[in-house]
């Protein structure tokens, strides 16, 4: 689904949207969930796991303040984008 200048998408349209990009263990958009993680998280990612609806993500020690952002902030901006609940944990 492709958006141009002045369109909007109605809120069905844009959960449908968001939900193309989604990963699911074994498929293809498994490297592109992890790309767009090390982008949005700003961190070197040792690990990814995924269990169920969560993905847990295995950043070094003294990355996981930076992963996680002031108050959540960062891990809650990834989980709207990805549209999973991610947890940070060290390694």
């Amino acid at each position: 689904m492709e958006t141009g200048k002045g369109v909007y998408l109605s809120t069905q349209n844009w959960a449908t949207f968001i939900t193309k990009k989604r990963v699911e263990p074994g498929g293809g958009a498994m490297t592109d969930t992890l790309e767009r993680l090390r982008k949005m998280l700003n961190v070197e990612i040792l690990e990814v796991e995924y269990q169920g609806d969560t993905i847990v993500v295995y950043v070094p020690e003294d990355q996981v303040r930076i992963a996680v952002g002031t108050g959540g902030a960062v891990v809650k901006a990834a989980e709207l984008v990805l549209g999973r609940k991610i947890e940070v944990r060290a390694r």
